[in-house]
């Protein structure tokens, strides 16, 4: 779709890598990061732990880091290079952390009660909210930093640095996903929604099925080196030629990202992965439940399956011969989803993007895309209002047997009526696809149509 329109994608890309390029992390940010990281790691062998090395990872060494990006930290204890959870990482978080609150930090957190502990410094914030403007101070205390103990990270950055840094029009084409998504709220985890690192991995991934990124081989998976030095990223090209096929890359790949997502992936059974080109389905990595269980109970954050490339003990497996796999996006919950969905259907439209190819729903008869048929399939508002209604049914007072009133009968079922033990099925106030899920569903989309002026943003004014 986007090869049908290659003067659209070079001006496209021209505006994106007019607004991204700057924005672009320097040689100077990463040389400070490498800084702050040798600090720390002298402090944490001060606090106990001789063999304790601290990597950089993230945004910084995968080559999506822009200029407000801040620096992510692992901590590899002793040395093993290992991806499991430390045994001893909760007493190892108590024990840097007190090391750390001894030092003049000026936002230091110890976030323990999470999947990941992690010791954050935060220093922009409490400057902003106590309104100092003191100078900057020591590099490592005035550093805005997250620290965990496990490295799963680090092997993950490096592998993406290993696509970024071969294509400058991908790299560009990743940070400027990265801060659209941050400015429509696709990407804030806290809230249920995407990762930057989730995003990362969706966009390699339209890349590889598109043709435009080439596979890295299997091989390289296990050969990254945590302590090798990173290979240095492609530069955007300066002679006008290159430049141009330059541009009409960044265009062609964000808008092939917008198109993949909104009309060519299969949500329902397919998974988003870096390790293949081809289909990966939630059948072969064990995250497909037989169709008896409800996929609103075992399988309710598998809306979106991303594959993490290194880390293999997961909480979502059903079938237990099936192979392990953590979903990176398993909080992206139901109505985070639907949200996530319109998000990108409204990104595909103001990035040219051609309306997707849509199927006839048998429900009702009307044409839907993909996307806007697994959001609307067994819709949380169709459930919710049949199991109002069954609640409303119990609640129904009988008649009093002691007062003299005999409870009216129960008609006859036919057989083809009765409902097999066990699987009650939906009430009949409730159809598959309700009236008053649509009529909600509509007013929402009006809602966001009529807020069109506050998401929608010009590529010039970035």
């Amino acid at each position: 779709m986007a090869d049908d329109d290659p003067e659209g994608c070079a001006a496209l890309g021209a505006a994106i890598a007019a607004a991204t390029e700057p924005e672009l992390a320097s040689a100077a940010a990463w040389r400070d990061n490498q800084a702050v990281a040798v600090a720390l790691q002298m402090l944490i062998q001060d606090a106990g732990y001789p063999k304790a090395v601290v990597h950089p990872f993230g945004s910084c060494v995968s080559g999506l880091a822009d200029v407000h990006a801040d620096l992510d930290l692992a901590c590899d204890m002793d040395g093993a290079e290992d991806v499991r959870a430390p045994p001893g990482e909760d007493r190892a978080v108590a024990v840097v952390g007190r090391r750390l609150h001894e030092l003049p930090f000026e936002a230091l957190e110890v976030v323990a009660q999470t999947r990941v502990p992690i010791i954050k410094n935060d220093p922009g914030t409490r400057r902003a909210a106590a309104g100092k403007t003191r100078g900057k101070e020591h590099l490592l205390y005035g550093a805005k930093f997250d620290l965990c103990f496990r490295l799963n990270g680090v092997f993950n950055s490096r592998l993406l640095r290993r696509y970024f840094s071969r294509d400058a029009a991908l790299r560009v084409a990743g940070v400027y996903l990265k801060r659209w998504a941050k400015r429509v709220g696709a990407v804030d985890p806290r809230y249920g929604m995407l990762s930057s690192y989730a995003l990362a991995l969706m966009l390699v991934h339209s890349a590889l099925r598109s043709g435009e990124a080439p596979l890295i081989p299997a091989q390289e998976y296990a050969d990254v080196d945590v302590h090798g030095a990173l290979p240095p990223l492609a530069a955007p090209p300066a002679d006008p030629y290159g430049r141009a096929v330059f541009e009409e890359k960044v265009g062609r790949v964000v808008r092939g990202f917008f198109a993949h997502f909104t009309g060519g992936f299969d949500y329902e059974s397919e998974v988003v992965t870096v390790r293949t080109a081809d289909v990966r389905l939630k059948l072969d990595m064990g995250w497909a439940a037989p169709r008896s269980i409800s996929r609103h109970d075992t399988l309710k954050d598998l809306h979106l399956a991303i594959e993490d490339p290194y880390e293999h003990r997961g909480r979502y497996r059903v079938d237990t011969r099936a192979p392990e796999g953590r979903n990176v996006a398993c909080n992206v919950r139901r109505r985070e989803f639907d949200q996530l969905m319109r998000l990108l259907e409204h990104g595909a439209r103001e990035h040219g993007v051609e309306e997707p190819e849509r199927r006839v729903d048998p429900g009702d008869g009307k044409l839907y895309t993909r996307a806007q048929f697994m959001r609307w399939y067994d819709s949380p508002a169709q459930w919710d209002a049949a199991k109002r209604e069954k609640k409303k049914k119990k609640k129904t007072k009988k008649p009093d047997a002691k007062a003299g009133v005999k409870p009216a009968r129960a008609p006859e079922l036919a057989d083809s009526e009765v409902q097999p033990d066990g699987d009650e099925g939906p009430p009949a106030a409730a159809p598959r696809l309700a009236e008053a899920s649509f009529a909600e569903e509509a007013a929402a989309l009006a809602w966001y149509d009529e807020e069109e002026t506050v998401w929608q943003w010009q590529l010039a004014e970035l």
